[in-house]
């Protein structure tokens, strides 16, 4: 199945952003369908001529599943944030 518009932009923005990041030209290199929606599983591989990155890309809406990645995403936060000392 081919990816929608928006599992383009996600793609494109994560490429722009990596490519910034590390000065080398990120793309996405290969659309992967398992056919299992229901199934978490990598959407796109992401390449910069080298490395390749499995990237899974997820619509969060309001409910459980962004509660969860809220709290995920500060638990990370506190974790890797820099000490205050």
């Amino acid at each position: 199945m081919d990816p929608s518009g928006q599992e383009r932009r996600c793609a494109s923005a994560i490429c722009r952003h990596l490519s910034e990041q590390v000065n080398r030209e990120w793309t996405p290199d290969t659309w992967l369908d398992f056919g299992r929606d229901a199934e978490r599983s990598p959407d796109v591989l992401l390449s910069d001529g080298v490395n390749k990155i499995a990237m899974e890309i997820t619509q969060l809406t309001a409910g459980q599943r962004f509660e969860d990645h809220d709290i995920t995403e500060y638990s990370l936060h506190r974790k890797l944030a820099p000490d205050q000392t």
